[in-house]
């Protein structure tokens, strides 16, 4: 367990990190962009485009949940807060894609950007409405953080995925959980090891990567 204070910060600087991260690769490239606008005279334009760019930055474009830096803000200076008032535990599901290098090497990408998006449909109809879903990284691997929620409740969300994911879709998944007072990146990092161990649970599997029956 950690002080209160001192996890918000490791939290505030891991987000701080992620966002400089973020805005590195974008700087370069809208630095650009808004010269041509300048010297075109499209300074109108301007205003709208930033908001949208922030926008990005928060919300991942094809599944419609969190980014990573998106999650990670709402924990930070709202999620977390709010836990430790109410002294709320929650619990994590890491969830990861088993086959989406042969959907991308058999029908192509775009394919398995329908698969991705398939996975966080059936996570959004399988959570409550307060619950927080992310697109954990920019590939197959998501985030859920169910609030008031503990293992057991949580399994019961992993089945109710299970039970909306397409034929053709495996996914593995792994629970953790903890207080508030709790590292959240600590947690996350035990559901993502709890989902490797789910993966591996998977010796008989058809050709995507789905539990022999």
């Amino acid at each position: 367990m950690l002080n209160t204070e001192r996890e918000k910060q490791f939290l505030v600087d891991h987000f701080e990190r992620t966002k400089k991260e973020a805005q590195a690769k974008r700087l370069e490239y809208y630095q650009g962009v808004i010269g041509r606008m300048l010297k075109e005279g499209r300074e109108a334009e301007i205003p709208p485009m930033m908001v949208e760019i922030e926008s990005l930055a928060i919300y991942d474009t094809l599944t419609g949940c969190f980014t990573e830096v998106g999650l990670l803000r709402e924990m930070i200076y709202n999620k977390i807060p709010e836990l430790i008032r109410e002294k709320k535990s929650y619990a994590v599901i890491y969830m990861d894609m088993n086959n989406l290098k042969l959907i991308n090497d058999t029908l192509g990408h775009n394919e398995g950007n329908k698969a991705i998006s398939s996975m966080f449909k059936a996570a959004r109809v399988s959570v409550r409405p307060g619950d927080l879903i992310s697109r954990w990284t920019k590939g197959d691997e998501g985030l859920i953080v169910l609030e008031g929620c503990k293992s057991g409740d949580a399994q019961d969300v992993v089945s109710r995925i299970r039970e909306h994911l397409p034929p053709n879709i495996g996914v593995s998944m792994g629970i953790s959980e903890g207080p508030p007072d709790y590292n959240f990146l600590d947690i996350v990092s035990i559901a993502e090891q709890q989902m490797y161990e789910d993966k591996n649970l998977l010796k008989h599997t058809d050709t995507y990567g789905n539990k022999a029956r």
